[in-house]
């Protein structure tokens, strides 16, 4: 089912969607050499989590997750949320 079905593209939160800032996307190699230079095998993340974690420091965006095995690699690289 798809999430955004009930938004036209003419209606107020279309326009918010597309004001959003855009996150760069790590590619396929960059993510690799990201698990290398990081030192990141064997710490219990998937092949998304790494390009979520690639994807957010090259925008320099912090990680907010319930996911423990995320959150403890965000902690150690400084790259997680916190709300205060």
């Amino acid at each position: 089912m798809n999430s955004f079905a009930g938004i036209s593209r003419t209606g107020l939160r279309y326009s918010l969607f597309q004001a959003l800032p855009v996150a760069i996307q790590a590619e396929d190699g960059e993510a690799m050499q990201f698990v290398e230079d990081y030192r990141l095998m064997g710490k219990g993340l998937g092949y998304i989590d790494v390009h979520l974690l690639a994807s957010a420091l090259m925008t320099e965006v912090p990680i907010w997750t319930l996911d423990k095995k995320l959150e403890e690699v965000s902690i150690k690289l400084r790259m997680v949320f916190h709300n205060k």
